[in-house]
């Protein structure tokens, strides 16, 4: 009977997130006098780093025969690995500052473009200082209905009450806002009787599609001013 077992491979002291750094940065530049100078190190010190990250790893990792300096296949699977173990550590360092914190780390948020257009700056200035990346979308709240069910979004900031009819979500008001009838400077309008003073007028209303709009659609085929709300 043979046991096996993985031999362990200790990283080379050299092998840091400081050299993935200055080595993706030695890519993005082209040349190694450009990446010391947009960094703020010496030139001595970038080329010394990408030597030892040469050596740690034992390969190529440019081909300096050509100018601009090109990667090798091993540079090439290098500069997409650092890449991720770059954007991990970024990740990781954020993760543990919003658990320090109490900030969420990602949030998406829907809400109606009325919203977006109106209160959606206020609204994004507060969620900004509850989470470290907030991303706004906009639309309609059928829409904003099936992103939430499907887990696309986290909060839907919506007027329809019944955007989602399930337990597993809760709601809460955070806003009332009246209808207004704008009409024509002078019109005689009269709140009691607005079938008949609103009935001879060009009728500009939100969209059936939105809950809004439906709404107002129904209230107005009741008042008799539509003849069908579908």
């Amino acid at each position: 009977m043979k046991m096996c077992c993985e031999r362990s491979m200790r990283i080379p002291r050299n092998f840091n997130i400081r050299s993935l750094e200055i080595f993706v940065a030695v890519v993005r530049c082209k040349d190694m006098k450009t990446t010391a100078e947009k960094i703020g190190i010496s030139q001595s010190t970038v080329t010394q780093c990408i030597a030892n990250l040469e050596t740690s790893t034992k390969a190529k990792l440019f081909d300096r025969t050509t100018r601009p300096m090109r990667l090798t296949h091993q540079g090439q699977y290098l500069f997409k690995r650092a890449e991720m173990i770059l954007s991990l550590s970024v990740g990781t360092i954020r993760g543990c500052m919003s658990l320090d914190f109490g900030l969420i780390d990602t949030l998406t948020v829907a809400m109606l473009d009325s919203v977006l257009c109106t209160a959606g700056p206020d609204i994004v200035r507060e969620l900004s200082k509850l989470t470290n990346h907030l991303t706004i979308t906009s639309g309609f709240s059928t829409d904003h209905s099936r992103c939430l069910q499907d887990r696309r979004v986290d909060v839907v900031i919506s007027s329809d009450e019944g955007v989602v009819e399930e337990p597993t979500f809760a709601s809460l008001p955070i806003l009332c806002e009246p209808y207004m009838a704008v009409v024509p400077r002078g019109a005689d309008i009269n709140i009691d009787d607005m079938e008949n003073c609103l009935g001879p007028l060009p009728l500009i209303k939100l969209p059936r599609r939105s809950a809004d709009g439906f709404k107002l659609e129904q209230h107005l085929c009741r008042m008799g001013m539509l003849r069908d709300a579908g």
